[in-house]
Order: C-alpha cells, then sequence, then structure tokens
C-alpha cells in the first residue's frame, strides 16, 4: 500500500514503513540573514571603525554561538564566555565584539524592524 510520502509493503510480516524525504536542502539562514543587512552591516563597520570583514565574521560567529541569546536561554557567565570566545578569535576587544552585535541588534532599526519587533513581542 503507497500513499503520499510513505509505502507499507504488506508482503512484509513487520509491516515496515519507508518514508521518502525530499533530498536535503542546505540552507544557512544565518547567513542569508546576513547577506539581507549587508548595508546595515557596512554602516555599523563605518560607524565603529571596524573593517567590514570583520565585523561580519564577528557577527556570523556570535548567530552561531550565541542563536537563542534573545531568549534567554544562556546564564550571563555563558555570555561572556562567548564574547571572550570571538574577541579572542578576531583578535579584537570584547567592547568591540559588544558594540557590533549590539548595533547590529538594537541600532539602526528599520521602520519595518521596529513594527514587526512590536507585533512579535505582542504575542
Amino acid at each position: 500500500m503507497c500513499t503520499l510520502g510513505s509505502c507499507i509493503s504488506e508482503s512484509d510480516s513487520t509491516k515496515s514503513v519507508k518514508v521518502n524525504t525530499p533530498p536535503d536542502i542546505d540552507i544557512d539562514w544565518k547567513s542569508q540573514e546576513l547577506n539581507y543587512y549587508s548595508e546595515k552591516i557596512v554602516l555599523i563597520s563605518i560607524l565603529k571603525d571596524i573593517p567590514s570583514e570583520i565585523t561580519l565574521s564577528v557577527l556570523k560567529d556570535y548567530l552561531d554561538m550565541a542563536d537563542g541569546a534573545s531568549y534567554g536561554v544562556y546564564e550571563v557567565a555563558e555570555l561572556e564566555g562567548i564574547f571572550d570566545l570571538i574577541s579572542d578569535k578576531h583578535n579584537i576587544s570584547r567592547r568591540k565584539v559588544a558594540l557590533i552585535v549590539h548595533a547590529y541588534k538594537y541600532d539602526l532599526l528599520t521602520q519595518d524592524e521596529i513594527i514587526t519587533g512590536y507585533i512579535d513581542s505582542q504575542y
């Protein structure tokens, strides 16, 4: 018996189920997000006097390491450790890492981002 997405072999006494899944699609959502906000990243780089390559790399690392920080998933010490790791990796101060992350997450908000943030906070 075959249905959409699975086939059951009735001749098999255990009634095994095979699930047909689409091929794996490797999408790096964080990189896409950073690409979408490339102008914002360049502005942060200029305003904070940090090369855009470093700014982008710091943000990639932050998004990879601290995914969920906005939702209170991490303790303070864990977040400080993440900032230490990023600081060491890029050979820049924790303060500069914090400036980059803060500017990306909280500064330079467009009207759409403000409205979306407000709507999201209501639910």
